[in-house]
């Protein structure tokens, strides 16, 4: 890490470096596919109005995934907010030439 980061700026940080992480161990290829693209972007050097709107969706969509590993985690049941394959589809069909 970079010396004299402001807090937004360490957090943007260990957040790319623990998406990207996680996307080189994660069996589930759509997953690995979603974490690449938010590690992609948060990479960004140049932010512009259209790469701050697609870090939103991303970061809305990895709040969705946390939120369902938690309810999944303390229910012990499938019933969770947000069924994994809904939180990443209109990710994918987004990222389809």
């Amino acid at each position: 890490m970079q010396p004299n980061l402001t807090p937004s700026q360490l957090f943007m940080e260990g957040l790319e470096q623990h998406c990207a992480e996680v996307a080189a161990e994660v069996e589930d290829p759509m997953l690995a596919e979603f974490l690449r693209e938010l590690c992609d972007c948060l990479g960004t050097a140049d932010w512009t109005r259209e790469s701050e709107e697609r870090f939103a969706d991303l970061f809305g969509r990895l709040a969705k995934l946390v939120w369902a590993g938690v309810a999944s985690a303390q229910t012990g049941v499938s019933e969770v907010p947000y069924e994994i394959s809904e939180i990443l589809m209109p990710h994918r069909e987004h990222s389809e030439p």
